[in-house]
């Protein structure tokens, strides 16, 4: 097969952004094309996409600068060989969106961004060019009235239902790839953990409420909150410098930690330390995502399902026998490495993309871990 790729280059706090375009350029033979990438010149005069492509893959932010492009300008785009200006990213988007009309192989677009936002400019967009998403399928997604804790977030007003009544009526598009881990991110090993329970990352409801019910317990729970926020204000500066400490600052914590909290938000979505944390060694406890069994989660089996109610009586048994849950830890990393691992993805993307060249893609789903074709 061959792909043309419009993007960007840049760097991602998120490994699963980060690596996707890999994934990509080892589905086939992939042109890559856009500012990171190549010189200017280049698809300034669009010889390469001139060659026959069997599909296009754009990024999002190609496909809506206006609305997630110039976040990225001058703070993680990669300009390593190629001083790119805010200028060439709007000739840039405005090239992509001249040719998007005329393009005849099939055109997919990675949704990698907060959902809970999607402007409805992107929407149809993607309609109207009869695109196909890298997403998550209907079975993960419902409409905010339905999700009664959602008041209780900070981004509440920002919420609205666009995607989701996109997802819902164009099920039949969506290649339904949620976030994977790299083999060399699971960690078996038996070292020391000195943290009994963390819980990391932006503070979500349930969170707060998990850390609030285990200081009440008189148990420490580890957040790396404060080095958080010196290093993002670092970032600001010095990104490339400070973006590789803040990655190894989240996960040495998860190495030391026995046991980690997180959730999907109030939103319910899988999001990716729901992988990182059982990566790292550390036993999953969640608030499950919505349907998280169609991903291949078992309470019990390959983490714990606890709300706040039995959270401190979970964190207390794992610290007093860490050991005993040794079974829990390699059923986690067996389900990581045959199902939501870098390679795993990588058949799941060719098994998609050959359906759609055979024009026999109708949609994807899941089911108890196995990534289904309809």
């Amino acid at each position: 097969m061959k792909i043309c790729y419009f993007g960007l280059n840049r760097r991602y706090f998120n490994k699963s952004y980060q690596l996707y375009p890999r994934i990509v350029a080892e589905s086939g033979i992939t042109t890559f094309i856009g500012p990171g990438y190549c010189h200017a010149k280049t698809f300034e005069n669009m010889t390469e996409f001139r060659k026959k492509f069997d599909f296009v893959e754009a990024d999002l932010v190609v496909c809506d600068m206006d609305t997630f492009g110039y976040e990225f300008f001058g703070f993680n785009l990669d300009r390593s060989y190629y001083n790119f200006t805010a200028e060439t990213l709007k000739k840039f988007a405005k090239l992509f969106d001249s040719i998007l009309p005329d393009i005849k192989c099939p055109v997919i677009v990675y949704c990698n961004f907060d959902h809970y936002h999607a402007p409805s400019k992107l929407t149809e967009k993607l309609i109207k060019n009869s695109a196909y998403v890298i997403s998550r399928d209907r079975d993960f997604w419902r409409p905010k009235e339905l999700l009664v804790d959602t008041l209780k977030e900070t981004h509440f007003n920002a919420m609205t239902d666009n995607w989701y009544s996109y997802v819902i009526e164009n099920n039949d598009r969506v290649i339904s790839l949620p976030h994977f881990i790299t083999p060399d991110e699971v960690k078996l090993d038996n070292r020391e953990r000195d943290i009994d329970v963390s819980i990391l990352g932006v503070k979500y409801y349930y969170r707060l409420e998990a850390i609030k019910a285990l200081k009440a317990a008189g148990i420490n729970c580890v957040t790396g909150e404060l080095k958080r926020k010196l290093i993002s204000k670092l970032m600001q500066w010095f990104p490339a410098k400070f973006q590789s400490s803040y990655n190894a600052s989240f996960v040495k914590i998860l190495e030391r930690s026995k046991a980690s909290f997180t959730c999907g938000s109030a939103l319910g979505y899988p999001l990716r330390k729901y992988l990182e944390i059982p990566a790292a060694g550390s036993i999953l406890l969640c608030k499950p995502f919505l349907n998280f069994h169609n991903l291949g989660y078992k309470s019990g089996e390959n983490c714990f399902s606890v709300d706040e109610n039995d959270l401190v009586e979970m964190v207390q048994e794992i610290s007093r026998d860490y050991s005993s849950f040794s079974k829990i830890k390699v059923n986690a990393s067996e389900l990581l490495l045959s199902t939501h691992s870098y390679e795993a993805r990588k058949t799941q993307l060719k098994s998609a993309l050959q359906a759609i060249v055979k024009k026999e893609f109708n949609g994807s789903f899941w089911s108890s871990g196995s990534f289904c074709l309809v």
